[in-house]
Formats: C-alpha cells, sequence, structure tokens
C-alpha cells in the first residue's frame, strides 16, 4: 500500500509482536513507509486474537514518544486508533480527488 501512497493518503500499520516490540515496530514503520503503527505484544495476557481486550502501543512517524494504550477492552482500544487517525488526517491535506467526497452532505 505504501508504495502506491499518494498525497492525501494515509498508511496506517499493524504489528503483532511477540518480541522487542517497540524495535521491532519502528523498524516496519520507517521500513513500510507508514504514517503510524499500531503494535502489540501477543505474548500477554488478554492481549492480541481471541481475546475481548487489547494493549497497544502505537508509533506515529510525526511524534517523538510512543501512545501506550494499556490493557482495556478492544471497541475502547479502536477509539484511542482512531483520534490518532483523526489527528493524522486533520495534518493531510486532502487532494481533489477526494474533496467531492467530503463536501457532500451527510445523510441524517
Amino acid at each position: 500500500v505504501a508504495d502506491a501512497k499518494h498525497e492525501g493518503l494515509l498508511v496506517i500499520g499493524f504489528a503483532a509482536e511477540t518480541e522487542n516490540v517497540i524495535a521491532n515496530a519502528r523498524a516496519k514503520l520507517s521500513s513500510k513507509r507508514l504514517d503510524a503503527i499500531v503494535a502489540n505484544d501477543v505474548t500477554q495476557a488478554g492481549v492480541g486474537f481471541d481475546t475481548a481486550t487489547n494493549e497497544v502501543t502505537i508509533i506515529s512517524r510525526d511524534r517523538k514518544a510512543p501512545i501506550h494504550v494499556p490493557l482495556m477492552a478492544k471497541t475502547n482500544v479502536a477509539d484511542v486508533i482512531l483520534d490518532e487517525v483523526v489527528r493524522l488526517r486533520a495534518r493531510v491535506k486532502p487532494t481533489a480527488s477526494l474533496q467531492p467526497v467530503m463536501q457532500r452532505p451527510r445523510k441524517a
């Protein structure tokens, strides 16, 4: 996806790690040319697949420090991830091809 990246497109990656979570996530952020990556240590109890909870670290290219999201319901983790995507999106100027979609009236 990052190879097809163009102005106005955000690319967010996800990494299920078993060791060196932050270092591996930072390496993927750089090598895959991502805007942000959401990483979790799937060796921890209550984290990852087949659980109702998760604990993640969000690393964004434009932030100095990662955002640690403690163990909580996956729906709450999703809200934190979306908050970061909205913040990143506000920094990206939409391309002409996206503007007509964004200007459509919202359905009630």
